[in-house]
């Protein structure tokens, strides 16, 4: 990004996410599980989407927004069905998996861990309940009936488990570069599209053939 350029992208996060509080100093864990966090998220999508997606990368202490990856709207490019709602559940815990796969201990997950994995059920159960998308091969539709919360329950249990192995396996097949993203983030707090491209572009392209 040019200086102008990067001025105006900086204006525009602050204006989105509100502005950096420099008086609320983290804990060096926390910056790194945070910096792992979004490094999984941002990997993510550009691996079962594309880079080209990605607008910024930021772990900033913003108040409350301690890190989030700013991406255009890779849905609207993508069929709305079953094999796109995986992917986006994947996207939404691979920063529980980046930050379990970093530190290799479930009592040091963020919050933001678990309030990924809230929203990656009730988009799940969404999915199951209202759209239709059953793993259950049955021809009947669902809404017209009423399964009980435990069988929801289970199914949901089944696309969640699912799709944290398949987001685990893709972070750890790419190891290497999550460690890279997530020590520039911690270096630098913020990643730009253009700094996203160069750094990684060419090894996720390589490492995706």
């Amino acid at each position: 990004n040019t200086p102008t350029e990067q001025a105006i992208s900086e204006a525009l996060i602050n204006c989105l996410a509100g502005d950096i509080d420099v008086n609320n100093i983290r804990h060096q864990d926390d910056e790194i599980s945070i910096a792992y966090h979004e490094a999984g998220h941002a990997l993510a999508i550009a691996m079962l989407f594309s880079s080209e997606q990605i607008f910024s990368i930021d772990i900033n202490n913003r108040g409350k927004i301690e890190g989030f990856v700013l991406s255009h709207n890779y849905q609207q490019d993508h069929a709305n069905n079953r094999l796109l709602m995986k992917k986006e559940i994947q996207v939404c815990l691979a920063g529980r998996a980046a930050e379990l796969l970093h530190w290799q201990c479930d009592d040091r997950l963020t919050f933001g861990a678990s309030d990924d994995i809230s929203k990656a059920t009730s988009f799940v159960k969404k999915a199951i309940v209202k759209c239709g998308l059953s793993l259950n091969t049955q021809l009947i539709d669902f809404q017209q009936f009423s399964p009980t919360q435990l069988d929801i329950q289970e199914e949901v249990k089944l696309w969640m488990s699912d799709a944290h192995e398949k987001v685990s396996d893709l972070l750890s097949k790419n190891h290497e570069v999550l460690d890279r993203l997530a020590n520039e983030l911690i270096k630098n707090k913020i990643i730009f599209k253009n700094d996203f491209k160069n750094q990684y572009f060419k090894i996720l392209d390589k490492m995706k053939k």
